[in-house]
């Protein structure tokens, strides 16, 4: 599995998100300078976060199969709405979008078998995410969820 797989494998839970009442994620971007047109909007970017990233090796011992563990983080953004919808409006349409992110993730952990598990195994916190006036590269704002959702991969080798 590659960080580029995980996201266009990612991208599906993003599509399936269902919102009642509001329309589903209409395009799913994986690059942080692809062009954000209101008229797509839902949109949704998944990019791999900065940093963070985690690599270890388990082995039993030297030239046995070791078991490779590599962890990072994905970070994402929905947008809903442009900065000129006001703000008792924007909450509204905001609300339930967290719930919907989470219940279209729980329903494939392992991205279809793609990665050991999305989520903190420790913790047992499956993302992180915040809610509002996103301001983004384009220099526009716009409202909508950001955050940070944990991938973790393993790795079959043997140790040499």
């Amino acid at each position: 599995m590659t960080v580029t797989t995980t996201l266009a494998t990612l991208a599906v839970r993003f599509l399936a998100i269902d919102v009642t009442g509001q329309p589903d994620v209409a395009r799913v971007l994986t690059t942080l300078h692809d062009a954000i047109n209101l008229a797509d909007f839902p949109v949704a970017v998944l990019v791999k976060a900065k940093g963070n990233t985690d690599a270890r090796l388990v082995q039993e011992t030297l030239g046995s199969p070791g078991l490779g563990t590599h962890r990072y983080f994905v970070q994402f953004y929905i947008f809903l709405a442009g900065a000129q919808v006001p703000t008792p409006e924007a909450a509204a349409l905001l609300e339930p979008w967290g719930q919907a992110l989470m219940v279209a993730l729980l329903a494939d952990q392992t991205l279809g078998g793609a990665v050991a598990f999305i989520g903190d195994d420790d913790s047992g916190e499956l993302l992180t995410y915040q809610e509002g006036l996103i301001p983004w590269i384009d220099k526009n704002q716009y409202w909508g969820l950001k955050g940070l959702l944990p991938v973790t991969e393993h790795i079959s080798t043997t140790v040499g």
